[in-house]
């Protein structure tokens, strides 16, 4: 997947917030790692990033070689790395980075009886993603 740099859909170069810049790009870790988002840090929660702001700058400034270096999956341009290490050093009134506005959800809504895999195809619901259908699902259910 190609990520948009903050750069393609900020040009006016304002301060990155929580909702429009940080949380799209952490959503997608939080996603790949929900075994990390259970015992170190849910990157999809505003509130849960902020509580470890020192350790996430340190892991975000260190170089690719690093072990400790985020994400370790080496896929995070340079320009969103800058933008992140931005964020986590702006403070607002409150001394936390901003959080922005939220944007506001699409209003269609999915009938109540559909799960989110009844879109897939058999294959698609088979290994890794199985894996994770059953995750998500206990989550929904307070299982894990």
């Amino acid at each position: 997947m190609v990520q948009k740099s903050r750069s393609d859909h900020n040009p006016d170069n304002e301060p990155p917030a929580w909702y429009d810049d940080i949380q799209p790009l952490f959503a997608q870790y939080a996603k790949l790692y929900p075994i990390m988002s259970k015992y170190v840090v849910d990157l999809s929660d505003y509130a849960s990033v902020v509580a470890r702001l020192s350790v996430l700058n340190l892991a975000f400034s260190l170089p690719e070689g690093n072990p400790n270096h985020m994400p370790v999956t080496r896929d995070l341009g340079s320009e969103d790395r800058r933008m992140i290490l931005k964020w986590l050093a702006t403070k607002g009134p409150d001394g936390l980075p901003p959080l922005g506005t939220p944007r506001v959800a699409p209003t269609t809504a999915a009938p109540a009886s559909a799960k989110p895999d009844d879109n897939l195809d058999p294959l698609q619901k088979a290994g890794k993603t199985a894996v994770i259908l059953k995750f998500e699902r206990a989550s929904r259910k307070g299982e894990t």
